[in-house]
């Protein structure tokens, strides 16, 4: 499955800036689907941990990165995955490596108050809004170089709703 998903990824993904979700042609992934994968717009390519119904490909993004080529996909969700993942720093260049140039990273995640971030005994991590700055472009950090990371990103959306935190990032290259 792996192999015939890359090889129509180069054969759809010629454009260097990502492409608008309603485009047709747009590559989409729902990073960490779970048995819920997003059906709108239709054609997502679900990613999980586990074979769970709906789900495209089953692979460890955490141990193992995403199994696409470079600069191929257009819009990756990723709904209560972040909380999951051990090493954010290796995920984040992961997703910053497959989007295409102005790709979007669209992200549901606990607010590191609400009582959700606390309450699944896989959750690695809690979430504060001011986290994503860490990748943006202008920041004086160095970590990052330290780190080795390349990955940067523009914030987007970055907002609080009850108790999710909704933040939409898009790929600097």
């Amino acid at each position: 499955m792996i192999e015939s998903i890359q090889v129509k990824l180069r054969l759809t993904s010629s454009d260097s800036i990502a492409l608008p979700l309603t485009n047709p042609n747009c590559v989409k992934v729902d990073l960490g689907c779970g048995d819920r994968k997003r059906q709108i717009p239709p054609g997502f390519i679900g990613i999980d941990n586990y074979k769970y119904p709906g789900v495209d490909i089953v692979r460890d993004v955490d141990k193992h990165g995403l199994p696409f080529g470079d600069c191929t996909i257009d819009f990756i969700f990723a709904s209560h995955f972040m909380e999951h993942v051990n090493n954010l720093i290796f995920v984040m260049e992961e997703i910053w490596r497959v989007l295409k140039r102005k790709g979007i990273l669209e992200m549901i995640n606990p607010l590191w108050t609400s009582k959700y971030a606390y309450a699944h005994p896989d959750h690695k991590r809690l979430i504060h809004p001011d986290l994503w700055s860490w990748w943006l472009p202008s920041a004086d950090n160095r970590d990052r170089e330290a780190y080795g990371v390349k990955a940067r990103f523009e914030v987007l959306k970055n907002f609080v709703q009850g108790e999710g935190l909704f933040t939409t990032l898009m790929a600097v290259k």
